[in-house]
């Protein structure tokens, strides 16, 4: 239901800023693989919710194109976090990297690979989404790279193979509830098992 944005009282030395967005993901601001459909039943959305917060994106949009110019379904990673990459990206010029790559840059990866015997990575859920981007891919990527195998340990894992992974690991065990799962020492027991 946004009708416009007002900007007038924006603060002028936000012009002179430069904004690095990291996102690990690449998808578009909306539609079938964008930030609604893709993340809101992460979060809870049913397939109704998921419509009307589709058609929100939509509409929202447009009232940025219309305010800055900026076509946000141009922008790879304009749905990440449920649309922050796109309207950063509009209204402060933030550009957008992959959170992964800068972070295993800041961590110098490639040099700690090179005295490993193996990787062990992990995320809570290793999916779809992990294959397009997100750091236990990279780290993966990276390690295939310099011939170091990788493990992924997971709380729970959707898929099974990546060309890059030698081993994906879910250790939550059926009949677990996730609540039960995520408390912190039952998730250290698990892993340890």
């Amino acid at each position: 239901q946004i009708d416009r944005i007002d900007a007038s009282c924006m603060i002028p030395t936000l012009n002179e800023c430069r904004f690095t967005l990291a996102c690990d993901v690449s998808n578009p601001f909306y539609g079938p693989n964008g930030a609604a459909h893709v993340f809101a039943p992460q979060k809870g959305a049913g397939s109704d919710d998921v419509k009307i917060l589709d058609e929100g994106m939509s509409h929202f949009a447009c009232v940025i194109r219309e305010m800055t110019g900026t076509d946000v379904m141009n922008i790879p990673g304009a749905g990440a976090a449920g649309g922050i990459g796109g309207a950063m990206a509009s209204f402060l010029g933030a550009e957008l990297k992959r959170g992964a790559e800068m972070v295993l840059d800041a961590v110098r990866l490639d040099e700690l690979l090179s005295a490993a015997d193996l990787v062990i990575t992990g995320e809570g859920c290793i999916d779809g989404q992990t294959l397009t981007g997100k750091l236990p891919y990279c780290v993966a990527q990276r390690s295939a790279k310099a011939e170091v195998p990788v493990v992924a340990i997971c709380g729970r894992a959707d898929v099974y193979e990546c060309q890059y992974l030698d081993a994906i690991i879910p250790v939550t065990p059926d009949g677990m509830s996730l609540n039960e799962a995520m408390l912190p020492s039952v998730a250290s027991e698990n892993i340890k098992k």
